[in-house]
């Protein structure tokens, strides 16, 4: 595995205020990643960005199909899944898109691969969900959590 990709300056820990959406519902996330060491940038993004979350952490796509598969059954589709590309085991986040994306919609894809855009979506079955390469800004991750948020549902909230 190696080291976590992350840049943080000032003006990326202070959120833009029109980012912030206003969220009175508590949303669900799922995050598929392999490197736990994202996992307090992810959990600060989304309080940066204002909402309140329960986060469920993965980091396997067999692991995130199966809670993916359990919040549809009870009705309660994750409200966003940020999923990385590369994850342990032999399947990849795009595997679990090509899968769920169509039901789920409101995915985030990051990666550290050098892959283009393009070659992003050669290997999908349909859609494109948004896609940042990392290293990862701060800045950029809210702008778009809140892109993706503001086109709803899953959860329709």
């Amino acid at each position: 595995m190696q080291p976590a990709l992350l840049t943080m300056t000032d003006a990326d820990i202070t959120p833009t205020p029109q980012l912030i959406p206003k969220v009175e519902v508590e949303l669900s996330v799922l995050i598929a990643e392999d490197d736990l060491a994202f996992r307090p940038f992810w959990e600060r993004i989304l309080v940066q960005c204002g909402l309140v979350t329960n986060i469920d952490w993965v980091t396997t796509t067999t692991a995130a199909e199966n809670l993916i598969r359990l919040k549809f059954r009870r009705a309660m589709p994750y409200d966003l899944v940020i999923a990385d590309i590369c994850l342990d085991g032999e399947r990849t986040g795009v595997d679990l898109w090509n899968r769920w994306g169509e039901e789920a919609k409101n995915f985030l894809f990051v990666s550290g691969l050098p892959i283009s855009k393009a070659d992003l979506l050669m290997s999908l079955d349909f859609g494109c969900p948004t896609f940042l390469k990392k290293p990862l800004s701060a800045k950029t991750c809210r702008e778009a959590i809140h892109a993706i948020l503001n086109r709803r549902p899953p959860g329709g909230k």
